[in-house]
C-alpha cells in the first residue's frame, strides 16, 4: 500500500525536473489536472511507474470530485498525509482531513489562511495592526467603504 500520501497538484509537475518528482513521489496517490492533454500524456509517461495511482480531474479548480475520491481511495489506501502544491486545494484538503481524521491543518486554519477578511479579523482582534477593511461583496459595500476611508485603496480577492 505504499506511504500512505496522496498529492494534489493542478498542474505543476512540468515546472520541476521529472528525476526529482519520481524521486520524492515514492509511490504516492497523484491527483492532478485533466485540462491539456499534452501535460497528462507527460505525466503518464514519466509518472506511472513511480505513482501508486494516478487521477486527472476536468475543471481542476472547482472540481467536488477530488474530495469524493479521496475519501474513496481512502478505504483502499488508508491516507495518513494529504499534500497540496497550490492554494486552490488548502481548503479542500483542509475539509478532507476532517473527514478522515488526518493529521495537517484543519478547516478553520485552512479559512483563516485564505480569506483575507477572517484574516485580518484575527489579526486585529489579537492587536496586531491593519489596515481599514471590510468584506466588498458588491458595488455598493465598496461605494460606502470608499466614502469612508477616502482613496487610494486596494482592493483583494478573499481568497487569493
Amino acid at each position: 500500500m505504499g506511504n500512505n500520501l496522496v498529492l494534489l497538484m493542478p498542474r505543476h509537475l512540468q515546472e520541476t525536473s521529472i528525476f526529482e518528482w519520481r524521486n520524492s513521489l515514492n509511490n504516492c496517490v497523484l491527483m492532478t489536472a485533466n485540462d491539456d492533454i499534452n501535460y497528462v500524456n507527460y505525466v503518464k509517461a514519466n509518472l506511472s511507474s513511480c505513482c501508486q495511482y494516478i487521477e486527472f480531474f476536468d475543471n481542476y479548480h472547482h472540481s467536488d470530485l477530488i474530495e469524493k475520491r479521496i475519501t474513496e481511495l481512502n478505504t483502499f489506501y488508508r491516507f495518513k498525509k494529504i499534500i497540496v502544491m497550490a492554494e486552490v486545494d488548502i481548503l479542500r484538503t483542509a475539509r478532507v482531513r476532517g473527514e478522515l481524521k488526518i493529521e495537517g491543518q484543519d478547516l478553520f486554519s485552512a479559512v483563516s489562511f485564505r480569506d483575507k477578511h477572517v484574516m485580518k479579523t484575527i489579526a486585529q482582534k489579537n492587536n496586531v495592526l491593519v489596515p481599514r477593511f471590510r468584506k466588498i461583496t458588491n458595488t455598493f459595500d465598496l461605494l460606502d467603504f470608499i466614502r469612508i476611508v477616502d482613496y487610494p485603496i486596494i482592493i483583494k480577492p478573499l481568497a487569493a
